[in-house]
């Protein structure tokens, strides 16, 4: 950093009302938040200007809108800063998987480095509308808009799987959509724990000892039980998006990671209705959300191309093409 932009990080903001607070104040005072250091009017890269704090994730990520200075254009930058070792090299091997995935349905990768103080960056393309999660939070979807956002994942699903990886955490949170009176697009977000597939299980490298990677919600059983992951992993966790977006809840509840970790190995998921009116949904639609969340993934799709075919089939029959 310089000695202008270190000037200019001595105060904090609250991720939740923005303000910001000079001094030794580590905590909002209008709601109790852990603030963050401000890094508003640094420059990363020689050309990335930051403008406002957008989020905060994890307690050692934060996200920020920032302007391009050479191509004239809004950016968002996360910076990666506190946390242990194996954070920090998951950020980075997440950071130059996602740089080598170029496809209109995944965040696109503007560039990655570190400050001058050792703290990691990434540049983003800065997605417009919603995370799928906060449009759910509101209301379900439309059985339209449901498979157009699963025909829009899986054409990034299958490009990201040809380049050989698993997003490993295919979940609302990680998914931005569009949806207009005429028009649903939706675009895959967040490859941090993403990795290569038919590689050892990286518990010697990266993760540590027994730690389970990923949002147990969405889960794959194989990333439960430590099983051989491949692209299959992340079929399961579209269908228990679908799930989701469909019914307005998720197949398995419990106030325990390892109740989700049971009942997804053991039990057997509700059936699927449309919302809160507990419609049941279209046997057809069911069969196909189901085959993804199966718990062996020998009895999933085969791959991300057998889904998308599936699902043009699907919609040809419901007439929703």
């Amino acid at each position: 950093m310089t000695a202008t932009e270190t000037d200019q990080t001595t105060g904090r903001r609250c991720p939740r009302c923005k303000l910001r607070y000079d001094g030794s104040t580590v905590e909002c005072p209008s709601d109790g938040s852990p603030l963050v250091i401000d890094r508003t009017g640094m420059t990363l890269g020689g050309r990335f200007v930051i403008e406002m704090l957008l989020a905060e994730r994890r307690g050692t990520t934060t996200v920020w809108l920032a302007r391009d200075a050479d191509a004239d254009t809004d950016v968002a930058v996360k910076i990666m800063s506190g946390g242990p070792d194996d954070e920090h090299r998951r950020f980075v091997r997440g950071a130059r998987l996602a740089s080598r995935i170029d496809h209109p349905r995944v965040n696109r990768v503007v560039e990655m480095g570190s400050t001058d103080d050792g703290e990691d960056f990434l540049v983003l393309e800065l997605l417009r509308g919603s995370t799928l999660d906060r449009v759910l939070a509101e209301r379900t979807l439309t059985l339209s808009e449901t498979l157009k956002v699963a025909d829009d994942l899986l054409d990034a699903l299958e490009f990201v799987h040809w380049r050989g990886f698993i997003h490993r955490d295919v979940k609302p949170d990680n998914i931005y959509v569009t949806i207009t009176d005429d028009s649903v697009e939706a675009i895959l977000a967040d490859f941090g724990i993403a990795r290569g597939f038919g590689q050892p299980s990286p518990r010697n490298r990266v993760t540590q000892p027994l730690k389970i990677c990923g949002t147990p919600a969405y889960m794959a059983p194989e990333q439960i039980t430590d099983g051989q992951l491949d692209p299959r992993a992340d079929l399961y966790g579209l269908g228990v998006t679908l799930y989701r977006a469909i019914s307005g809840r998720l197949p398995f509840v419990g106030p325990k990671h390892a109740d989700y970790y049971r009942q997804k190995l053991f039990d057997t998921a509700p059936p699927l209705t449309f919302g809160l009116d507990s419609q049941p949904a279209h046997p057809d639609v069911e069969a196909f959300i189901r085959k993804a969340m199966a718990k062996n993934a020998a009895d999933r799709f085969a791959d991300a191309r057998a889904m998308m075919a599936a699902l043009a089939t699907l919609r040809s029959r419901l007439g929703e093409t």
